[in-house]
């Protein structure tokens, strides 16, 4: 849609039309490799949010975890090849941008029209029902997660010292 604006309101064609049409399929494909390995290694208990490369993928660390190798690689491969993508979309965006004015400046939104009209439910047309509704779904989603942790702290919980996230080690 920037490509669009900026294309229509400025006048322009748009730099490298091809390579602006593979690049959202680009993205797509890092995405999925990127979120899989991510959701692989989670899945395997993979940390997050951590060094990985200096300790749970390091083979001289006594914390090495060789199962976690793969998940990294396939995580790292998706985020160069988002990356890519991203820098092809900049490389369109802004050779548009800079490129010289070679049509007339018009904006016309594309209007859609409904092919048949369509049988109204009033009860979703205002926000109560979409309301209640999020409010479940978080306390679905939230009070299991509160109650383990409401159960698993205070004395009885295990240590857990901060250097070190494997307990009992």
């Amino acid at each position: 849609m920037s490509l669009y604006l900026i294309s229509t309101l400025k006048g322009k064609k748009v730099f490298l039309p091809k390579v602006n049409v593979i690049v959202p399929y680009v993205w797509m494909i890092g995405l999925f490799m990127f979120s899989t390995g991510l959701m692989w290694g989670g899945l395997i208990g993979e940390p997050r949010r951590t060094n990985l490369g200096m300790t749970y993928t390091n083979p001289a660390n006594s914390l090495y975890h060789a199962q976690w190798i793969p998940t990294t690689l396939l995580t790292l491969a998706g985020g160069i090849i988002m990356t890519v993508a991203a820098l092809l979309f900049f490389i369109v965006f802004f050779g548009t941008l800079f490129s010289k004015k070679t049509e007339e400046v018009v904006l016309e939104l594309p209007v859609s029209e409904a092919y048949h009209d369509e049988r109204r439910i009033e009860f979703f047309d205002s926000f109560k029902p979409w309301i209640i509704m999020m409010v479940v779904i978080i306390l679905i989603a939230y009070i299991p997660a509160i109650y383990e942790v409401l159960k698993n702290s205070g004395p009885g919980a295990p240590p857990f010292l901060p250097n070190n996230p494997m307990p009992g080690n």
